[in-house]
This record gives C-alpha cells, sequence and structure tokens, in this order.
C-alpha cells in the first residue's frame, strides 16, 4: 500500500506537467485520463492510510484539489456546449448528460469535497488522539471499530463521485466530432 501511495503521490506532482501538456487538444482521450487519475486515486482515498496521506501531505491534498478543479472545468465546457441552442445533440443523451453534469457540478463541489475531507482529517486526528484508550474498547467502539467507520463514510462518498465522473465519461464519447470540436475550442479560447 505504502509503495502505491508513492506512486500516486509521485503522479500528483507531475499531473500538471502531465495536462499542460496534452493541450486539451483531444477532449475525450483528456477526460478519459483524468477519469483513469481520478479512479486511481479514489481508490486509494478510501483506504485509512490514504486518508491520512490525504491528511498530513500537503502535495497530495493540493494534487487531490487540482485533479477535481480540473474535472469540473471540462464539466464546465461539456455542460456549455451542451447548452448551447445552436448545437444539434440527441435531445433523450443531452438531457441525461446535463443532469449528470448539474448534479455533479451542485453536489459535489470542490468546496463540498474539502468540507468532507476536513471532518474526516478531523476525525482522524482525534482518533489518533485517543488511539490507546479506545483499543480497549469493543465493537464499533473500539479503535478499528472507529476506523472502520471512516473507511465507509469515505467510501460512499467517493463512490458517488466516482460514478457521475464515469457516466459522464460514457456520455463524452457519445457526442459526436462536431460536437468534440466546439468544447475544443471552448477551452482553447476559454469562452
Amino acid at each position: 500500500m505504502k509503495i502505491r501511495l508513492g506512486i500516486i503521490l509521485g503522479f500528483l506532482a507531475a499531473m500538471p506537467t502531465l495536462l499542460s501538456a496534452q493541450d486539451f487538444s483531444d477532449v475525450e482521450k483528456s477526460y478519459d485520463v483524468l477519469t483513469e487519475q481520478w479512479l486511481r486515486i479514489s481508490t486509494d482515498m478510501k483506504t485509512y492510510q490514504g486518508l491520512s496521506l490525504y491528511c498530513r501531505q500537503p502535495a497530495v491534498k493540493e494534487g487531490t484539489h487540482k485533479l477535481l478543479h480540473t474535472i469540473h472545468y471540462f464539466d464546465s465546457v461539456i455542460l456549455e456546449t451542451l447548452n448551447d441552442p445552436s448545437m444539434q445533440f440527441d435531445g433523450r443523451e443531452q438531457k441525461k448528460t446535463v443532469k449528470d453534469i448539474e448534479k455533479f457540478e451542485s453536489e459535489y463541489t470542490l468546496a463540498a469535497f474539502q468540507e468532507v475531507f476536513d471532518t474526516s482529517c478531523k476525525t482522524r486526528r482525534a482518533l489518533e488522539k485517543d488511539k490507546e484508550d479506545l483499543t480497549k474498547e469493543i465493537g464499533m467502539y473500539s479503535y478499528d471499530g472507529q476506523v472502520m467507520m471512516l473507511e465507509t463514510q469515505l467510501h460512499r462518498y467517493l463512490n458517488h463521485i466516482d460514478k457521475k465522473v464515469v457516466a459522464i465519461d460514457e456520455h463524452l464519447h457519445l457526442l459526436k466530432p462536431h460536437h468534440v470540436a466546439q468544447i475544443q475550442s471552448l477551452m482553447f479560447t476559454g469562452q
């Protein structure tokens, strides 16, 4: 686990370079990369060790925030394109995609993520502070029981994010080439 977390930490440090090197010239592939990166990080963050690394390593916290911010940026541009009346979309697919993006953009914002993880870090600190006393307890009141409950909360929250990111990625692949070109032009011009 430590090796995997070390790899993730190294990856997060290099992420801004990787993303800028792509220049978002291929939106679908870029979003695939972002989705894959998110799923790797999310998998580790669902564990107590991953949470501990997030809480104690500013580079991990910053890299995770940058990745989530980049995903939200992509989603905003995709949403803007989907809401453009001059673009021709399959109405049903467009509605499903807009619904998924709007839910992700409203319920799983970077601020909401930070709030969940700040609370989880405080809980983790309290567990570590009271570890000696908690190891004498039994069941869900024990140290291990409290760690398991915290991991379960993180797992549920991150699974919701995972599902939305993957769903949006799948929707993106259903767009036609001229739609993707519109998204790319918005990314390059920032309009």
